[in-house]
């Protein structure tokens, strides 16, 4: 399969925007490939859940991590992207949502990608590493600017400024703004992938995507909004053993899963030695501590296990004589519960931003979000129980994707 169905190596996100939002909106995009398609519990499910796994430890510290696991066609390779100007704890929240969205979305895809506004995941069973993607996808505003000629030559001239920055910086980063006259700015951001080499990065951003054809520009421009505070039902993400233990024989493992109240949409972290395994077993296999025959067997060190459904699940270690040591723990989900009410400050007049995608009408974002500017500096660091938005996977509607009348430099530009 070949990635340039579904994803991008570089985007461009020229955020026209005067307001701030918070994060936990529904995904910007999602795309599942249908070209192939694997089972449970197959071998291919057990590498994507490692690199699953891979990318929430990698990607926090950096914005950025890839991880590759398995051989020939059971191969799955991922990639997570933060934005540039995300703090560490953000990136760690969005890259578990990313991951746990994309797995309820695409549940049995060999190829998926996700979009947020602070990240994106891909993954794969092809090698789409260190290659420029020409997949696009759209975002734009319905309301028009009153000079187009003036707007447009500005939005050229600083996103083409921000593309020579970005590509020479380490995280293939660059944000930048321009005056647009009567107190008004233009917001502007660029970001490559990291596996892109410098040049690729510079050179997949043709001047021409950035050439008027019509003289009413639509754009991504939102004047004098105010920021809609929306409460969100939170999911958490629990590490198995909690900040003075982990999985291992001295931690009192079901003392600490009594103690916790496991919600649908909450993550299981799991972080171990090479010594140890992580086995999820029927709960006749628990009580005995027989990992003979496994519901799912994870290793490598880091595990992230979403809870996904209301019920009592199993783990053991299936190292011998570990489960015996107490090496085991039996969490019990409970139905997410629905969020309270929440009374939004009542905005200024704003227009609907609407997304469409070059994939097929059905692969359409749910809805689309408004993006918060760029920050100057970005703060926080991790926890060990951050929170993330929950969500419940929705269909998609069905939407054509632009002309080229409709859509111009304003728009979200994925390449």
């Amino acid at each position: 399969m070949s990635s340039s169905r579904y994803t991008s190596s570089f985007y461009v996100l020229s955020l026209v925007f005067l307001l701030q939002t918070v994060f936990g909106a529904d995904p910007l995009f999602h795309y599942c490939s249908s070209s192939t398609n694997f089972t449970t519990n197959s071998p291919y499910e057990r590498n994507l859940n490692k690199v699953m796994g891979d990318l929430y430890f990698k990607t926090p510290p950096t914005g950025f991590g890839v991880s590759s696991v398995g051989q020939y066609q059971d191969r799955a390779n991922g990639l997570a992207l933060c934005r540039g100007d995300v703090s560490n704890a953000d990136c760690k929240t969005c890259a578990v949502e990313a991951s746990s969205e994309i797995r309820k979305r695409c549940p049995y895809n060999k190829g998926a990608i996700i979009w947020y506004d602070y990240c994106l995941l891909k993954y794969s069973d092809s090698d789409f590493f260190g290659k420029i993607d020409s997949q696009r996808f759209y975002m734009w505003n319905l309301r028009n600017v009153s000079d187009p000629e003036s707007f447009n030559q500005k939005t050229k001239e600083l996103l083409n400024k921000l593309s020579e920055e970005a590509y020479v910086t380490p995280k293939m980063y660059a944000s930048g703004e321009s005056g647009l006259g009567e107190s008004k700015k233009l917001y502007g951001l660029v970001q490559c992938t990291r596996d892109l080499s410098s040049m690729d990065c510079v050179s997949s951003s043709p001047p021409s995507h950035f050439v008027p054809k019509m003289s009413m520009l639509r754009t991504l421009m939102s004047l004098a909004i105010t920021a809609m505070l929306v409460e969100l039902a939170m999911a958490a993400n629990y590490t198995v053993g909690g900040s003075n233990g982990g999985w291992d024989t001295s931690t009192n493992l079901q003392s600490w899963a009594s103690s916790q109240s496991f919600s649908v949409g909450d993550n299981l972290i799991f972080a171990y030695s090479s010594n140890h395994d992580v086995v999820e077993v029927t709960k006749a296999a628990y009580d005995s501590c027989q990992a003979s025959n496994p519901l799912q067997t994870y290793t490598g060190g880091s595990t992230v296990i979403p809870l996904t459904s209301p019920g009592k699940r199993y783990f053991i270690c299936g190292i011998t004589g570990h489960c015996s040591q107490g090496m085991k723990v039996e969490i019990d989900t409970l139905a997410t519960a629905a969020p309270p009410p929440a009374t939004p400050p009542t905005p200024s007049p704003t227009s609907p931003v609407t997304p469409v995608s070059s994939p097929p009408p059905e692969t359409a974002p749910i809805s689309a979000p408004t993006m918060s500017p760029p920050s100057k500096s970005p703060v926080g660091s991790p926890k060990a129980e951050t929170r993330a938005p929950a969500y419940s996977p929705t269909s998609a509607p069905k939407m054509s994707p632009p002309s080229q009348a409709s859509c111009w430099q304003s728009c979200i530009i994925p390449f």
